[in-house]
């Protein structure tokens, strides 16, 4: 791939190139891996899957697969509460 980007820019100027790109990504866009989109999570765009994909949350907060998994259950197995303190040990000594 580093040849041929080096070839269209050699003869067909930058804006070939950048055309190239695009049909690059597009591609990418078209493939499938075992079922799954190859850019998933970011390819089909879908609100509810964006939680886990620039930003971490909190193990916690993700409840549900992603809807491109297409999965019997949407839920997870898995589900742990927020994290809270510890209990007091001893009581009170004010």
């Amino acid at each position: 791939m580093r040849f041929l980007l080096i070839l269209f820019a050699a003869i067909l100027g930058l804006y070939r190139v950048l055309l190239v790109l695009v049909a690059m990504v597009a591609h990418l866009a078209a493939l499938r891996s075992l079922g799954v989109p190859y850019l998933a999570p970011i390819a089909p765009f879908i609100i509810e899957d964006q939680k886990d994909v620039f930003v971490r949350f909190p193990f916690w907060n993700m409840k549900k697969r992603p809807k491109y998994l297409r999965t019997e259950s949407e839920q997870k197995v898995f589900s742990p509460s927020p994290p809270s303190p510890p209990p007091m040990k001893g009581g009170n000594t004010s």
